[in-house]
This record gives C-alpha cells, structure tokens and sequence, in this order.
C-alpha cells in the first residue's frame, strides 16, 4: 500500500512530542474533511503551534492513499494507523517518549484498539470514541436520531426492541439466506405484537411490499464486513489494556456517540486499565464534530459556521501540558 499524508511540524529542530491523527467512519481525506469542515486541519494546526509535531493521512482509497476497501473492517485501518504511527516514531525529529494518538468516533475506537496493544505510547484523546458496546451505542444513536425527529419515546423503545436483535442477526447469519430468514422471523414477529401507528411511524411498513422494502434496506445498510466488526466491537476488550495517560471528550449534545453513556463506560473501564491518568470530560452544548450547535442534528453539521469550538482545542492543549512531560 502507498499512504498519502501531511506533517507538520514546530520551529526548531526537535525531538518534538508527536501525535497522530485517526479520522472517523467512512472515507475522509486526511483533514477529515466532512460536510464543508475540515476539524483536523484545523487540529494539526492548533497542536503544531503547541510545539507537537502531527501526521495526518488519507483514509484508504482517498487521496493519495491506496488499499481496498469493499472488505475492509476497522481492524485493517486499525493496520494502516500502525503504519502511520511507526513512521512517525522513526522521524529523528520525534521524541520517542511522547507519542501519542488522537481518533474521532470511529477513529478513537481505533485508537482504543492500537494503545492496548502499544506499550510505547505516552497519551491518548478519545474524541467521541466508544464507551458501551458498539450495538448498545448504535441502539442509542437511532433513538436519539429519531427523537429529534419527533418521534415518541414510546414509539422509540418498541422500535429499539427490534432494532437490536434484527442488527445482531443479520451481521451474524452464515449466509444471505439464512440472513433473510431470521430477518423475515424477527420483523414477524415485532409486528404482531406492535401497534400499526408505531410500525408505521419507525419503520414504514404499511404492507407485504414496504416490509420487504424495509428489511432490504436495513441488510443493505448493515451488510458490510465493515458494519459487522463494527456491530460487534466491545471497547472492553481493549481499554482495560491501555496503559498510556487518556483524555476522553464528548459533546453533551451528540446524538451518534451519546456522551451519557459513553463517557460513563469509558470511566469505568478506565479505572480497571493499566493508566496512570486519565480524564473524562463532558462539554455542554457541542454536537459530534464538537461544534457549538443549535438544533443538533446531523442536518446542521454543514449549516453550522464553527468547524470545532475553541474550548475543544484549549481542553486537549490544557490536558496535553499538564500530562506529556
């Protein structure tokens, strides 16, 4: 594979402490360029005046970064990250002592991954990164999808109630086949038990052919190697390992990576890690690009002016003199 990505670097002639940057979900260039924003741009930027010398790299089949992607699981840009990140730890410009990563969404679940298995990592910032099982926070992100959209919490705890095991039984199925029939079971089986107007308003079944519409699509949008490791990850299985110093951060108004939750499985884990230090922060009023929002919807991401809140950028620079000496 070939990687395309950027330095930058502080004045002087170093070592400099080094962090890399890990993008979220889907296919994002190296700024994590995403609705018109490009957060780790500005990021790097900030960081670099701070006297940190930061990498950041085209995702897989963006850029001048190359590599397939149709099977591609979060384990294989877990892969491309270590790459990044030992290229960083062989620059003489780095100090060896202080380095570092720092992952959004999904990219901080990536990070959780690589720092339980790296022992030569100082620190580590979790930008809503998971704390509950990735079916749990999924769960909770079409909940709070849907109550924004004014659906009924009532209507949105029936829908949950399939949501789940219908996710769960299609990334699990040994075959497409099997994949149908269970969906087609567990679909049957919630509709007779659930009001039409709670059907209707969560789901859109109306008859024979909008179910099928309905469960086709939900396969489709699930149906990847990449959904299915994602559905199935744990950070249980990882955070516990971290023995690097973490500063974990979440908007109080996110509704992909809710920071109730989150955040509070991310303290529990952490007390039970190899950690020295770690802090877990709650920031009012930021949605899941830590932008400062009004509505808080996915809608606004683009409408909004702000590509991150400076309170976000004086957090991680605050935390970062105190614990990488």
């Amino acid at each position: 594979m070939q990687y395309g990505g950027t330095i930058t670097k502080p004045f002087g002639t170093g070592p400099f402490p080094a962090v890399l940057l890990i993008t979220g979900s889907g296919q994002q260039n190296r700024d994590e360029e995403l609705f018109g924003h490009k957060p780790f741009a500005v990021i790097a930027d900030y960081l670099t005046k701070k006297g940190y010398l930061v990498l950041r790299v085209d995702d897989r089949g963006i850029g001048q970064t190359t590599g397939e992607i149709k099977n591609a699981t979060s384990k294989d840009f877990a892969n491309d990250a270590l790459v990044g990140l030992d290229y960083l730890k062989a620059l003489p410009e780095v100090d060896k002592g202080k380095l570092g990563l720092l992952g959004h969404s999904e990219g901080g679940m990536i990070a959780e991954m690589i720092a339980a298995q790296r022992n030569d990592l100082s620190f580590v910032v979790l930008l809503a990164a998971p704390g509950e099982k990735v079916i749990d926070l999924m769960a909770h992100q079409n909940g709070a999808i849907l109550q924004t959209a004014g659906v009924p919490k009532h209507f949105i705890e029936s829908y949950l109630s399939l949501y789940k095991p219908l996710a769960l039984a299609l990334t699990s199925s040994t075959s497409e086949s099997a994949a149908k029939a269970a969906a087609n079971t567990i679909v049957n089986n919630w509709l007779k038990k659930t009001p039409k107007e709670v059907v209707s308003a969560t789901t859109g079944i109306r008859d024979k052919k909008s179910r099928e519409a309905f469960i086709q699509a939900f396969q489709k949008g699930i149906g990847t190697p990449w959904f299915s490791y994602f559905l199935h990850y744990d950070p249980a299985a990882y955070v516990k390992k971290i023995s690097a110093s973490v500063l974990a951060l979440n908007g109080n108004r996110d509704i992909q990576v809710l920071a109730g939750p989150n955040l509070a499985g991310l303290n529990a884990l952490l007390q039970k890690s190899k950690t020295r230090h770690f802090d877990v922060v709650e920031l009012s009023g930021l949605n899941h690009l830590f932008q400062r929002c009004t509505q808080c919807t996915v809608a606004e991401y683009g409408q909004l002016e702000e590509t991150i809140s400076p309170s976000v950028l004086e957090t991680i620079g605050t935390w970062l003199e105190k614990n990488v000496k």
